[in-house]
Parts: C-alpha cells; structure tokens; sequence
C-alpha cells in the first residue's frame, strides 16, 4: 500500500509513532517518499525496468527482458527484514522506536550497481557501466551428451580440476591453459 493510502487512513508512519513512539515502522514503498515518482504504484516488472535489471539482461540476449522471477520483492524483502531487525536492536537497546524505508527503486538500483557500476563510478569514467565476466555470452550452462552442467572454473586451480574431472588430465599442462 502506497504511503499516501496510508496517510488518507490515519495510519500514516508519523501518525502511528506519534502515537507508539516505540513502534517501529517499515515503508516498503516503490519510490522514496519525498521524490518526484513517491505515490506511484510499484510492481516486481516496473521496479525490474526502473531499476535497470531489464537493461541488464538486454546486454546479454540484444533487449531487454525481466528476469523469470519477482526478483525486485525477493530482494527488497530481505532488505526490509534486515531494515526491521536493526531498529528492533535499537528499540531493545534504547527503548525508542523507529521509521525504516526501504524504497523498492533505490534498493533495487543498490542492488544492481554493486558489480556494475565498476569504472562508470570515477570523473572521468574509467570503464562502461556493467560488470563484463557477468554480461558475458560465455557464463551459461553447458550442453553435455546427457543434460546441461554448470560449470565455473574461475582460477588456475580449478582448471586443473576441471580437466581431471573431464578425463583431459593433459589438458592441464597444455600452453593456452596453465594460467590464467
């Protein structure tokens, strides 16, 4: 429920601490409060393309697409309760409730950014906006005779294993793959 239902109702956060000054209360709108797209509704699929993750995929399959998943209520979910146990530390702690926001935009936004906002981050930009061993065409699952295998070596040492493991033990030894 958007914040401003809330309000219209009397049960504004403001309101309800005023009231319980040690209630905590959580707003889990899609936007923060006070920008200019705070009372807009926010669903998983408006939050996905807002947020960037459709854009994301786009990188990946040529447009962009949202994820098979609610991805934005999943991961906002977890921000709210980690939002929510911190305030109930500090209400154990002093007595004193709390308002906690957890916007599903910014969150989301955090959310995507940590891995790919890499280089775009510095003035003047170092590098594009999006993490490359992420975005890459090649980080997929594989087609065996038999299924499909998920496979990740990421150093020397678990190329090594992955050669072992595929009866290519030779491979191992091979130029193009003793390093990195």
């Amino acid at each position: 429920m958007r914040r401003g239902a809330l309000v219209r109702l009397g049960l504004g956060p403001e309101t309800l601490r005023a009231a319980h000054p040690a209630l905590v209360v959580c707003v889990a709108n899609g936007y923060g409060s006070d920008g200019p797209y705070a009372d807009r509704p926010a669903y998983d699929d408006a939050i996905q393309a807002a947020s960037g993750t459709a854009w994301l995929m786009g990188r990946m399959l040529g447009e962009p697409r949202y994820l098979p998943t609610i991805v934005a209520d999943k991961v906002v979910g977890m921000a709210v309760a980690q939002a929510v146990l911190v305030a109930l530390i500090h209400k154990l702690r002093t007595g004193e409730g709390q308002l906690v926001e957890v916007p599903m935009f910014e969150t989301m936004v955090a959310f995507n950014l940590v891995e790919h906002q890499r280089g775009a981050t510095f003035e003047p930009p170092l590098g594009p906006v999006g993490h490359e061993r992420v975005l890459s065409p090649t980080r997929t699952p594989y087609r065996t005779a038999d299924g499909w295998i998920g496979v990740l070596p990421y150093t020397d040492r678990h190329w090594q294993d992955f050669f072992l493991a595929a009866g290519r033990a030779d491979l191992a030894a091979d130029p193009r793959f003793v390093d990195f």
